[in-house]
């Protein structure tokens, strides 16, 4: 299979002229290309009411679930954020965003997460460093590209960093700014890679694809081939890396390294991950694209299995991973080894919440596989909502997650929701779950102030593996242990919603048929 990255990577370097039919077997890296948005990759879709059992059987036999367009939106997100996110913790890294100033405001939230990881692993105390061109009206009709260089120039005079990354917005997309070859211009007068990040928010309604645009530019211009392979080594794509010694643990059993990726890595460390033996992502939304993209490029391997969340699928991620690195006779040791260990802790866990009836509202790398976890708990699945769907990843295939629910029968209702807090607050008031499990801290507050007791999972590493779930399951007996906090909330609290609403009996009634 040909991969969409491999295909824009050959259609950029065709209409630069640098490629010839002769060579089209070994696509060479262009800086014009950029990676296709998920609803045309991906078949992801944000608007879908039905069952889990629906939706499975639609994307694993390729009949696409056809996107549902909403007639009233309420709020969304940007797919500049995520690339922002994945990016500002690049060590020595400027981002540019080529935009109106208050496109860059998500970066106040990256620089909050990145002090607080850099308290946690005692790392020298650091800003994010981002720029803004601040285009206004002037350089909306005339052109921004002498703001950009003034301000590449000034980025690199005031931090002298190892690579910018330049990224678009909305504006700088509409008015048709090539970001290319303005950053050409400056080559030989900055010597650092100059990355171009096409993120501008009106491309894509799936905001993840922002995860796509970064490490697309990541794979272009900062890795390189490998000099030596270290079968040894694996990549492990995630946000942060909190739980780093767990991992370092469980890898370290089959005589594997992991190295963590992006946060806190260098340009220099970015460059080798072509030389790891392997790839894993904790989320497979975040590291689809980045995975596929170092297999084909590359040849290093990606793990096809369900996240590491809970215990059956952190079996299964386990023996997947010895499987493509070698290290089979050492890996049923280390499970059995880890099922004896919280095998106590696990039954007085699920003595304390078994039959508790839980919603799930997260993004589709977490929601589907969170569905196991709470399962293995004892917990009663009622609803799920994520933010969107991709019917596929990269590598072709239907979201081993999703495969692994069809494959057990599971069935319940499920809906896709770009954040559409008007629409979740209804559903999660008929369905009255006793606690709301979510990956967005705003859905988790509109929960509580209808009276629900909810968790927000910010790290990725909730209920990873064998310990994860032993935390995981504590933190929902304290919540449900204290009702008392949802419940004088929803007292006092006026939500802003009209009564039509609030007792309006078809939640996804702005939803339109599905498109053909």
């Amino acid at each position: 299979m040909i991969s969409w990255y491999v295909v824009c990577q050959r259609d950029a370097a065709y209409s630069m002229g640098t490629m010839t039919e002769a060579s089209h077997s070994e696509p060479a890296p262009s800086r014009a290309a950029t990676a296709p948005i998920r609803e045309a990759r991906l078949q992801a879709i944000t608007g879908y009411c039905g069952s889990v059992a629906d939706i499975a059987t639609k994307a694993a036999s390729g009949c696409w679930a056809r996107n549902r367009e909403r007639t009233f939106n309420q709020a969304s997100a940007c797919s500049s954020g995520c690339a922002h996110t994945v990016l500002t913790n690049i060590r020595n890294a400027v981002i540019i965003n080529h935009g109106p100033v208050g496109c860059i405001s998500d970066s106040l939230y990256s620089d909050v997460v990145l002090h607080w990881f850099q308290y946690l692993w005692q790392e020298p105390y650091t800003n994010v460093k981002v720029f803004s061109t601040d285009l206004g009206e002037n350089e909306t009709v005339f052109g921004g590209a002498e703001a950009l260089r003034t301000t590449i120039r000034e980025a690199y005079r005031r931090h002298h960093p190892d690579v910018i990354f330049v990224s678009s917005c909305c504006t700088s997309g509409i008015i048709g700014e090539d970001l290319t070859g303005i950053i050409a211009t400056l080559a030989d007068e900055v010597p650092i890679p100059i990355a171009p990040v096409f993120c501008d928010g009106f491309r894509t309604k799936v905001w993840a694809s922002g995860f796509d645009a970064a490490y697309h530019a990541v794979l272009t211009h900062l890795v390189k081939p490998p000099i030596e392979k270290h079968p040894e080594r694996v990549n492990v794509i995630n946000f942060y890396g909190r739980d780093r010694k767990y991992v370092e643990h469980l890898l370290g059993r089959l005589g594997l390294v992991p190295q963590f990726l992006l946060a806190f890595n260098t340009v220099e460390e970015i460059a080798k991950i072509s030389e790891a033996g392997a790839t894993v992502s904790i989320c497979q939304t975040l590291g689809s694209y980045l995975a596929q993209g170092l297999e084909e490029q590359y040849g290093v391997p990606q793990v096809r299995s369900v996240p590491p969340h809970g215990i059956s699928a952190a079996d299964t991620w386990l023996r997947e991973l010895a499987r493509v690195t070698g290290t089979e006779d050492n890996v049923e040791a280390l499970i059995r080894d880890e099922h004896e260990r919280i095998a106590p802790a696990l039954e007085s866990l699920r003595a304390r919440l078994r039959g508790k009836r839980a919603y799930v509202g997260m993004g589709p790398g977490f929601a589907l596989s969170f569905v196991n976890v709470l399962q293995e708990l004892g917990l009663e699945i009622v609803g799920v909502t994520s933010w969107h769907l991709d019917q596929r990843h990269d590598h072709g295939q239907c979201p081993p997650a999703l495969a692994d629910l069809a494959a057990r029968n599971q069935d319940f209702p499920y809906s896709v929701n770009d954040q559409q807090s008007y629409e979740l607050l209804r559903v999660l008031r008929e369905i009255a779950p006793d606690i709301y499990i979510t990956r967005h801290g705003g859905t988790a507050a509109w929960a509580a102030k209808s009276g629900i007791p909810s968790v927000m999972v910010a790290d990725e590493y909730t209920a990873f593996a064998y310990s994860g779930i032993l935390s995981f399951g504590t933190r929902l007996v304290d919540a449900l242990s204290s009702r008392r906090f949802a419940a004088r909330l929803a007292q006092y609290w006026k939500l802003p919603y009209t009564r039509w609403w609030l007792e309006e009996k078809n939640a996804y009634q702005f939803l339109t048929q599905e498109s053909r």
